[in-house]
């Protein structure tokens, strides 16, 4: 019996955060133009983190000769 034949995949995890900050603003907009600044100058640790989880793994075969 012959060995299995065995192929590359690239494998994928899809993961996802959420993350929340208090701002006070006089719309919508603004809060969101605040809590894009805030992003801007501090990244996400001007933000708590809130919620996270994955979206699970996807696999793509890989074409040893010319990569995807």
């Amino acid at each position: 019996m012959s060995p299995a034949t065995t192929r590359k995949y690239r494998v994928c995890l899809h993961e996802w955060d959420v993350f929340e900050t208090f701002v006070e603003a006089q719309s919508e907009e603004h809060a969101i133009k605040q809590a894009e600044a805030l992003y801007n100058a501090q990244g996400t640790s001007a933000f708590d983190h809130f919620n996270g989880g994955d979206d699970g793994f996807t696999a793509e075969l890989v074409d040893e000769e010319g990569g995807r």
